[in-house]
C-alpha cells in the first residue's frame, strides 16, 4: 500500500514530490490528448487548444452500458482522465465567453489544493481545527462592507443553498413550531419575476410547492415593481396567508436585474405597519452575482467618480451601489466566489445579519448560547445540510480576501465593466451586429443577428429559428476543438424588459479583465465572418434550417 501524501518529519516529503509529478504529468497528458482529439475531430493542426476541450456526441445509455470494472496503469490512467475534461469549457482561454465562469486566481486553487490534501471537513473544530473560524472570517469580511458587523453564516455549494438557507430561516422565524412540527399551508414565498429560477424548486423542496412561490413583475429597469408587489401582498394576506420572504434580486446573469433595497425595505415596513402584521417578511437578496459590488457600499459616488475608468462604467458602478444601499434592514444574502470571486467551484456563502441564523437552520431542540462560540463547542451539523461539509471554497475564498482584498475586487470589476465597454464600442465600429443591452448594469453583452441576406431570400424567414441554427453550427465547431468563440444563445430575450418585444438573441461573456481590444476585434471578426459562411451554406445547398429549442441561460 502507497504511503499516504504528508507522511512526512520535518524533512523531505517524497509522497508529496510524487504527488507533485504525477499532477505535472496528468495536467500535459490531458493537454496532449487534447490536441491530438481536436485534430481527429477538426482535420486541422492547431497551435493551441479551442475554449473547450474537444467532444463527440455520445448516449449517456450506450455510454454506460459499455461500463467494465477493469483496472489501468498508471499511463492509461493520466490518458483515462482525459475522458473527464472532454466538453468541459476552459475559462483560460480568452474565447471562452459562454457564462460567468472565471478563471481561478492562482492563489484560490493552491487553497482549495491545500484543503484537499489535508482532507479538512469543516463540520466540527474538534478536527476542522481553524477551518470553521476562517468560514465566519470570510462572512464577517464580506458582511462589514455593508456594515453587518455581527454577521454570521455558512459555507455552501452553489448558490441554490444560499436560496434554500434563507427560505429555511424566513419559515422557522414565520413559523416557529415548524421546526419540530412541520410547515402551515399558508406560507408563500415572493421573488423578482427575472430572479433566478431556483427558488421554485427551493420552496418545492421545504415544502412551500411551488404554486405558493409567486413572482412580482419588474419595470424596465429590473426592479420589482412595489405597486404590483403590494398588490400581491394584499391578495395573499386576505386569503388568510403569511409572506415567509421577499426575495430580492442583486444581479442576474442577463440584464443584471437589481432591486432598490432601500425602496423595498421601506416599502415593507410600511406594509407591515399598514396591515397591522405581527411579523416582519425576512428579506433576502439573492447576490450571488452583485456580492461584488458591496465593496463599493461605503464609498461615496465621488469616490468612485475618481475611478481610472469611463463615465459609462463608473456611472453603471455609482447606480448598482445606491441600490444596496438599504441592505441595513435585510436579513441575509448569498455569496459566489466562483462566480465574480475569482475562485474555482464551488464556493458559496450564505451570510445572515446575526448569528440567529444557528437557530433559525436547527432541528428546534437547541439554543445557542456564549458557550458554543468557545473552542470545540462551534459545531456547525447542528445547522447544516451537510455533515461532509467540504473545506475547498472556504480556503480559497479567504485566499482571495487576504491575496487582493476590496481594492482588488474593485479593481477586478472595473475592469470586467471596461471589457464590456470595449466590446459594446467595437461592435458599433463594425456595425454587423446590434447590441441589446447597453442599459445592463452588468458586464454582459446581448446582442442580435439579423441574417440579413437569408430574410432577404424568402419571404417565409424565420429568425428565430435561424438564429439557432447558427448557434449550434457555432457550438458544433468548438465541441470539434476549433479555436472559435464559445458564447451563448438567449431564447426569447425581452428588449427593453418588454414582455411583448423579444427575439433570439446573442450572449458574450468577459471574465478576463483587461482583455485586449485586439482580441475583442478578432473574436468579432471570427462570428461575423461564420454568420457569412453560414448564411452562403444554407442558400447555396438550399438545406432547412435545424429546429431545436434551446434551454434559457441560467439567470
Amino acid at each position: 500500500m502507497q504511503i499516504p501524501i504528508l507522511e512526512t518529519n520535518c524533512g523531505s516529503d517524497p509522497q508529496f514530490e510524487q504527488f507533485l509529478n504525477d499532477l505535472r504529468k496528468s495536467h500535459y497528458t490531458v493537454q496532449q490528448e487534447a490536441r491530438k482529439h481536436q485534430s481527429a475531430l477538426s482535420g486541422k493542426d492547431q497551435d493551441c487548444l479551442g475554449p473547450k476541450f474537444p467532444v463527440e456526441s455520445f448516449n449517456y445509455e450506450s455510454e454506460l452500458g459499455q461500463l467494465t470494472d477493469e483496472v489501468m496503469s498508471e499511463e492509461e490512467l493520466a490518458k483515462e482522465m482525459y475522458s473527464f475534461f472532454q466538453g468541459v469549457a476552459r475559462p483560460q482561454s480568452e474565447l471562452s465567453l459562454f457564462n460567468m465562469v472565471p478563471e481561478p486566481m492562482t492563489t484560490a486553487i493552491v487553497g482549495s489544493c491545500m484543503a484537499t490534501l489535508y482532507n479538512v471537513n469543516s463540520l466540527m473544530d474538534a478536527y476542522g481545527g481553524k477551518s470553521l473560524l476562517i468560514e465566519q472570517k470570510v462572512v464577517r469580511t464580506i458582511g462589514k462592507w455593508v456594515d453587518w458587523n455581527e454577521s454570521y453564516g455558512i459555507a455552501c455549494n452553489g448558490g441554490k443553498l444560499t436560496m434554500l438557507y434563507a427560505v429555511k430561516a424566513a419559515i422557522s422565524k414565520i413559523a416557529p413550531d415548524s421546526q419540530s412540527k412541520g410547515i402551515p399551508d399558508n406560507l408563500v414565498v415572493i421573488a423578482n419575476e427575472g430572479g433566478h429560477y431556483c427558488v421554485e424548486h427551493v420552496c418545492s423542496l421545504l415544502g412551500i410547492g411551488t404554486e405558493r412561490c409567486l413572482r412580482g413583475i419588474t419595470d424596465e429597469y429590473g426592479k420589482m415593481d412595489l405597486k404590483n408587489l403590494e398588490e400581491i401582498m394584499e391578495i395573499e394576506i386576505k386569503k388568510g396567508n403569511k409572506i415567509a420572504a421577499i426575495i430580492c434580486s442583486g444581479g442576474t446573469t442577463i440584464n443584471f436585474f437589481c432591486d432598490n433595497t432601500q425602496k423595498v425595505a421601506d416599502f415593507i415596513d410600511d406594509f407591515v405597519v399598514k396591515h397591522k402584521l405581527d411579523y416582519r417578511p425576512h428579506l433576502h437578496l439573492d447576490s450571488v452575482i452583485g456580492w461584488i459590488y458591496f465593496t463599493l457600499v461605503k464609498k461615496s459616488n465621488e469616490e468612485i467618480s475618481n475611478f481610472k475608468a469611463t463615465d459609462f462604467v463608473k456611472n453603471k458602478l455609482m447606480e448598482t451601489k445606491n441600490r444596496f444601499l438599504g441592505l441595513a434592514t435585510f436579513d441575509s444574502f448569498g455569496v459566489d466566489f466562483h462566480k465574480d470571486g475569482l475562485c474555482p467551484y464551488s464556493s458559496s456563502f450564505f451570510v445572515s445579519k446575526t448569528a440567529d441564523c444557528f437557530n433559525l437552520l436547527n432541528d428546534g431542540n437547541y439554543k445557542y448560547d456564549a458557550k458554543d462560540f468557545d473552542f470545540e463547542q462551534f459545531r456547525a451539523y447542528r445547522y447544516t445540510l451537510e455533515n461532509s461539509k467540504p473545506s475547498q471554497g472556504i480556503l480559497s475564498a479567504w485566499m482571495v480576501l487576504k491575496k487582493i482584498g476590496s481594492r482588488g475586487l474593485i479593481q477586478y470589476l472595473t475592469q470586467l465593466h471596461e471589457t464590456q465597454y470595449k466590446i459594446i464600442k467595437e461592435i458599433e465600429k463594425q456595425g454587423v451586429f446590434k447590441v441589446l443591452n447597453k442599459c445592463s448594469l452588468g458586464w454582459e453583452v446581448v446582442f442580435a443577428i439579423q441574417f440579413k441576406k437569408l430574410a432577404a431570400a424568402s419571404e417565409d424567414f424565420n429568425h428565430d429559428q435561424a438564429a439557432m441554427s447558427f448557434m449550434q453550427r457555432c457550438w458544433d465547431k468548438v465541441n470539434r476543438g476549433e479555436v472559435f468563440p464559445l458564447f451563448s444563445v438567449v431564447p426569447d430575450y425581452r428588449i427593453d424588459n418588454d414582455r411583448n418585444n423579444t427575439t433570439t438573441a446573442f450572449l458574450i461573456y468577459p471574465m478576463q479583465g483587461n482583455l485586449p481590444l485586439s482580441s475583442i476585434t478578432a473574436i468579432l471578426h471570427s462570428i461575423s465572418n461564420e454568420v457569412s459562411l453560414f448564411e452562403e451554406t444554407v442558400l447555396k445547398n438550399k438545406e432547412e434550417l435545424v429546429t431545436r429549442i434551446f434551454e434559457k441561460p441560467i439567470r
